[in-house]
C-alpha cells in the first residue's frame, strides 16, 4: 500500500487523478515492483483525490481480511473480521473509507504518511509477548495469485526508486493526454477569498464556465472558520473551461490560546480544549492530596499561552486510589492494605453464624471505587457467632492494643479503629453521629450543620484514632479514652 500510494501521490502532485484503483490495478512483477495501471482517463473529471484515497482504503481492507467490498461506504474495522489486528490498522482503513470526503486525507501524500507512521509502530513478525503472536492464512484475493510470504513486508527504501520512475511515466502520459484533449476557451479566476462556501459555488456557477470547485480545510489567522482562505489557483489566474477549483476553508488561526481548565475535571478539560481546536490530549496522573481525584492540576502548554492545534496538550490530574476488594480476608490483613494505600480505617464488628472471627463481610465503600487521599474505608468484620453474651471489655482493649502498635495509630495516623465518615460543612448530623475531623474523633450532641467539630459546644470529643471506645460510661460524662462530653447517645465500640 506504502508503494501505491508514493505512485499515486506523484500524480496528486501533477493535478492527475486515477479514478479509483482496485484490486486488479495493482500488479506485482517479478522482483516485487508495483505497477498501477487502469489509468481512468474518461469520467477523471468527476474524480477527486480523495476518490483515490478510498479506493486505497477499502483496498488495504481487502488485504487485511480477504473480502472485497465495493462502494463509497465506510468499510467495517478489519479487527472484527480478524480479531487480533492492530488497532492502527483499523485506524487506518476507517480514515480513508470515511463517507464524508471532507475528513479523509486530502490526498495520496498525506495517506502515504500515515501509513509510514504505522508500519513504523507495528512490531516486527516474531516480536513481542509469545502469547500475542498468532499464526493466520494470508488472505487470498479471488482471481489473483499468491507470493511469497515476505511480500507483506515493505520493502527498503532503495527498492522504491522503480516506483518513481513508473510514476513519473504515469504523470507524464496523463500530462500529454490532457494537453491533447485541453481547450483554448480561458478565464480569469475571480477573487474568492473570504466568502462563504455557499457564496464562493454561485460565485463559479454565475460564470458559467462549467468550474467544478473542491474542498480542503486549512488553517488561516485571516479568515473567519468557514470562509474560503485560499483558492488553487488563485485569484488572477487564467483557467480553461470546467477546471477544477480547489477551495480551502479557513478552519481559524492553527496557534490558539490555551483556555483555562485547571481545576476542571478531566471530562470538562477535554470538552473545553475540544472546542478551542485541540484534538490530541495526553493525561498524566500525579499524586496530589489537596484535590478530588480526575481534577486538572496543570497543562502543557500552560494556560494562557498559545498551542499548536496539531500538537499535543498534556493534562496532569490528580491521581485517585482504588479501593481494593477485602471481603473475605483477614482483618489485620485488609487493615495493613488499606494503610498501604493511604486510607483511614474504620472496624464495625458484628456477630455472623457463617463467617470466622475476624473476617471481613463487608466494607464501604464497595471495591472499585476511586477514593481521595486520606478517604476512610470502613471494614464490617465478624464477631462470630451471636452468643448473646458480646465480647468483654477486656478483650476489646486488648484488641486496641494490637492495632494501635501498628504504624500510624494513636496520633492522627490512618489506623483509625474508631469508625466515623470524614466531617462535611453542608451535611445535616444528628445526635449520635460520629465524624473526624482534623485527626480526631467527635461525637454531635443534638441536630448540628455547618458547625465543625470542636471540643466543646455542639459536638463532643472521643479522642484520637487508634482508641477503642467501649460503651461503658465514666460517672459524671467521662469517657475511659480520656475524651470528654456532655453525654452519650451510642455505644462505640469500633
Amino acid at each position: 500500500m506504502a508503494d501505491v500510494l508514493a505512485v499515486l501521490a506523484e500524480a496528486h502532485d501533477q493535478g492527475f487523478v486515477h479514478g479509483g484503483p482496485g484490486p486488479e490495478d495493482v500488479l506485482l512483477d517479478e522482483d516485487d515492483r508495483v505497477l498501477v495501471t487502469g489509468v481512468r482517463m474518461v469520467g477523471a473529471e468527476e474524480a477527486d483525490p480523495r476518490t483515490d484515497v478510498h479506493a486505497v482504503g477499502v483496498l488495504l481492507y481487502t488485504l487485511l481480511t480477504g473480502e472485497f467490498r465495493v462502494g463509497e461506504g465506510e468499510a467495517p474495522r478489519p479487527s472484527s473480521v480478524v480479531p487480533g489486528l492492530h488497532p492502527d490498522l483499523d485506524m487506518l482503513v476507517a480514515n480513508a473509507t470515511d463517507p464524508n470526503p471532507r475528513y479523509r486525507p486530502r490526498d495520496a501524500g498525506r495517506y502515504l504518511t500515515l501509513v509510514e507512521q504505522v508500519l513504523r509502530s507495528l512490531p516486527e513478525p516474531g516480536e513481542g509477548p509469545e502469547e500475542n503472536v498468532s499464526t493466520r492464512p494470508i488472505p487470498v484475493i479471488e482471481g489473483a495469485e499468491a507470493g511469497p510470504a515476505d511480500r507483506r513486508r515493505p520493502p527498503p527504501p532503495w527498492r522504491r526508486i522503480p516506483v518513481l520512475v513508473g510514476a513519473g511515466v504515469l504523470v507524464l502520459g496523463l500530462f500529454t493526454g490532457f494537453l491533447f484533449l485541453g481547450s483554448d476557451d480561458e478565464l480569469v479566476l475571480p477573487d474568492l477569498v473570504g466568502l462563504s462556501v455557499e457564496s464562493a459555488e454561485d460565485e463559479l456557477e454565475s460564470l458559467e464556465y462549467g468550474l467544478r470547485p473542491s474542498y480542503e480545510e486549512d488553517y488561516s489567522d485571516d479568515v473567519e472558520p468557514g470562509a474560503v482562505a485560499v483558492t488553487d489557483p488563485a485569484a488572477g489566474v487564467v483557467v480553461e473551461q470546467g477546471s477544477r477549483i480547489l477551495l480551502s476553508i479557513s478552519v481559524g488561526p492553527r496557534y490558539v490560546e490555551v483556555p483555562d481548565v485547571v481545576g476542571e475535571s478531566e471530562t470538562e478539560a477535554r470538552d473545553l480544549l475540544r472546542a478551542a481546536g485541540f484534538t490530541s490530549v495526553e493525561i498524566v496522573q500525579e499524586h496530589s492530596s489537596e484535590h478530588d481525584p480526575g481534577t486538572v492540576l496543570s497543562s502543557t502548554p500552560e494556560v494562557g499561552e498559545e498551542g499548536d492545534r496539531e500538537g499535543e496538550i498534556t493534562l496532569n490530574v490528580s491521581e485517585g486510589t482504588i479501593v481494593p476488594s477485602l471481603v473475605g480476608m483477614a482483618r489485620a490483613d485488609a487493615v495493613f492494605a488499606l494503610e498501604g494505600l493511604r486510607l483511614w480505617v474504620g472496624v464495625v464488628e458484628t456477630p455472623d453464624d457463617t463467617a470466622p472471627e475476624g473476617e471481613v463481610i463487608g466494607q464501604d465503600p464497595e471495591p472499585g471505587t476511586i477514593a481521595a487521599e486520606d478517604q476512610e474505608v470502613v471494614l464490617t468484620v465478624s464477631s462470630g457467632p451471636d452468643e448473646g453474651a458480646g465480647q468483654e471489655e477486656s478483650e476489646v482493649e486488648e484488641e486496641a492494643g494490637d492495632a494501635g502498635s501498628e504504624p500510624g495509630s494513636g496520633d492522627g495516623g490512618p489506623n483509625a479503629v474508631c469508625s466515623g465518615q470524614p466531617w462535611k460543612e453542608h451535611k445535616v448530623y444528628d445526635d449520635g453521629d460520629v465524624v473526624h475531623y482534623e485527626g480526631r474523633f467527635y461525637e454531635a450532641r443534638w441536630w448540628v450543620r455547618g458547625d465543625p467539630p470542636s471540643a466543646s459546644g455542639e459536638w463532643g470529643a472521643l479522642g484520637r484514632p487508634g482508641a477503642v471506645l467501649s460503651g461503658d460510661l465514666v460517672p459524671g460524662g467521662g469517657h475511659p479514652s480520656g475524651a470528654k462530653s456532655a453525654r452519650w447517645s451510642a455505644t462505640h465500640s469500633r
